[in-house]
């Protein structure tokens, strides 16, 4: 291996919609059926290899209650990629991540790669998927931007790989 760097992706979005459950099914580390609160802020890495080079993924899960927020503007700095993470089974968590969102756009100047993930897909039964959200259209960073939605389960492992890659190769540029 050539090189080294490290980069910074963010989960966002409201407590208990999956966030812990996601970073840790992409670590490998299976999934827990119980809601454990994220308490202000908790990291873990992970080395993604491309084109004989490996990178540093750090993958920063904040804490999504109310009370947590006046963190963000510390553990947002250095931000290269955003996961914005809703519950399909809430749609307050939707609006939500839409509300986080333009906070972030206050703290972080310039566009970032993000991915929006609706997470719990496996309490969607299958022929009832069709009606969820596939797109969100936003006012960002000086235009209007279209964003796709992956559907995922952190507990079936559901488009968790594909988040991640797809958001650490947009990063990186590949």
């Amino acid at each position: 291996m050539s090189s080294f760097l490290t980069f910074k992706i963010v989960l966002l979005g409201d407590g208990a919609v999956g966030k812990t459950s996601l970073r840790s099914k992409y670590m490998g580390e299976g999934f827990a059926a119980d809601y454990t609160l994220t308490i202000g802020v908790d990291f873990a890495t992970k080395d993604v290899i491309r084109d004989d080079k490996t990178f540093k993924a750090q993958i920063w899960d904040l804490a999504g209650q109310e009370r947590f927020k006046f963190l963000q503007e510390k553990f947002l700095k250095g931000t290269q990629g955003i996961l914005f993470v809703y519950d399909v089974t809430r749609v307050e968590s939707l609006e939500s991540a839409i509300d986080w969102f333009y906070e972030v756009e206050k703290e972080i100047k310039k566009p970032v790669p993000l991915v929006i993930l609706g997470n719990k897909i496996d309490t969607i039964p299958e022929d009832k998927r069709g009606h969820l959200p596939t797109e969100l259209k936003l006012e960002a960073w000086g235009g209007k931007r279209t964003y796709q939605i992956l559907n995922t389960s952190a507990k079936t492992g559901e488009n968790v790989d594909q988040a991640f890659e797809s958001l650490i190769n947009e990063i990186l540029g590949s």
